[in-house]
């Protein structure tokens, strides 16, 4: 069993990275999902606590195929708990700022990626998240938005064909204009899109 979680900021520095931790119950449900289709390999590009690692770990205890888990993250600390308590092998960690991975082929992503407006981000941290979301969007990204949507749009090249992707998303994904060609990139790539709100405060 998963040892107890590390965490490597307080809780203020953690927030001011837009870092919110996925209760385990929502990571869960998620994994699950995820999984219903059968997946090989799965991505989690933020692993921050290893939630959805957990979560990953219990939903494919009742799977008799193996199944290989790549986790992405830019602590240290973060990074090295979870291979310690056994979420990820070392070979599949990879200390990165996400947007900065290059591609490579997975059937399932999921998470729950950073909330910080790219204006807050160092000039060249903002860069990298435009560039990311500008090659998928195929145009650029509104840099009045936040760093969910590059994370989103980049972990959609992970994808292989009829893969699947679960994250969580604020609520804005629905009515804020910057968020319009996302919506059009999801219904190009994607044959179904769920959009579960949850109306629980679930988020401390």
């Amino acid at each position: 069993m998963p040892g107890p979680r590390t965490i490597d900021a307080p809780r203020s520095r953690a927030r001011a990275r837009g870092v919110y931790y996925t209760p385990a119950a929502a990571a869960l449900h998620m994994a699950r999902w995820a999984l219903a289709g059968g997946p090989a390999r799965v991505l989690e590009p933020s692993v921050g606590d290893g939630a959805f690692l957990e979560a990953l770990q219990a939903a494919r205890a009742a799977r008799e195929a193996p199944l290989r888990v790549h986790g992405v993250e830019l602590s240290a600390p973060a990074l090295g708990s979870a291979v310690r308590r056994g979420l990820l092998d070392q070979d599949d960690a990879i200390r990165s700022d996400f947007l900065a991975v290059a591609p490579f082929g997975v059937d399932a992503v999921l998470g729950n990626p950073p909330y910080v407006r790219l204006r807050h981000l160092p000039a060249g941290e903002a860069r990298r998240a435009l560039g990311a979301a500008a090659r998928v969007l195929g145009r650029r990204m509104d840099p009045s938005g936040s760093l969910w949507m590059p994370f989103l749009l980049h972990a959609t090249r992970f994808l292989q064909p009829g893969g699947r992707l679960a994250f969580v998303l604020p609520h804005e994904l629905t009515y804020v204009r910057y968020a319009r060609p996302l919506w059009r990139a999801l219904g190009e790539r994607f044959d179904e899109l769920r959009l579960v709100r949850v109306r629980e405060r679930i988020f401390p």
